[in-house]
């Protein structure tokens, strides 16, 4: 083994920068504590914000049947811990245990059948409006490829509210 000798401590030897906290983390919830926070946050954008009608059975939360079925990406503000963005996914499995997917409410998936066992649903995607910037949205986007990675999945689809208002 060799021994290799170390330098002396000189005091007026600069201190090293150290690389900052990042300003939010990615996740995946992992209890339900953490759903209720992505299921406030989308009362507060979709209900607060965007003016819909959520028939959910808690008020100040916007949550459905498919909750308790899908996995929920968290966008965490570093400093405070409050999510400040969320996405949910359906993994197929979930998908064929819930019975269907929840696009399938709205439109006819028919012609999805032969990608259905490697298609992950995305909806209820939102982020608080004071944290609308491209880090963000850059952290839910990469959080959403990672999971595609990890969970071998290829295809992705869901649906989204537009307003349909002139101008």
């Amino acid at each position: 083994m060799t021994v290799l000798p170390v330098a002396p401590h000189h005091a007026a030897a600069p201190e090293l920068a150290t690389a900052p906290e990042p300003a939010y983390r990615v996740s995946l919830a992992t209890c339900q504590e953490d759903v209720r926070a992505a299921q406030r946050l989308r009362h507060l954008v979709f209900a607060g914000e965007l003016g819909a009608r959520l028939e959910g059975p808690e008020p100040g939360l916007d949550g459905d049947v498919f909750d308790a079925y899908c996995d929920h990406l968290l966008v965490r503000e570093t400093a405070t811990g409050d999510v400040v963005a969320t996405y949910r996914l359906l993994p197929p499995d979930r998908a064929r245990t819930a019975g269907r997917l929840y696009a399938e409410s709205e439109f006819d998936l028919g012609n999805l059948a032969p990608i259905r066992d490697d298609l992950v649903e995305v909806g209820r995607s939102c982020v608080h409006p004071a944290h609308r910037d491209g880090a963000v949205i850059a952290l839910v986007w990469a959080g959403l490829a990672r999971y595609m990675e990890r969970t071998g999945h290829t295809w992705i689809a869901g649906c989204c509210s537009l307003p349909l208002a002139d101008g």
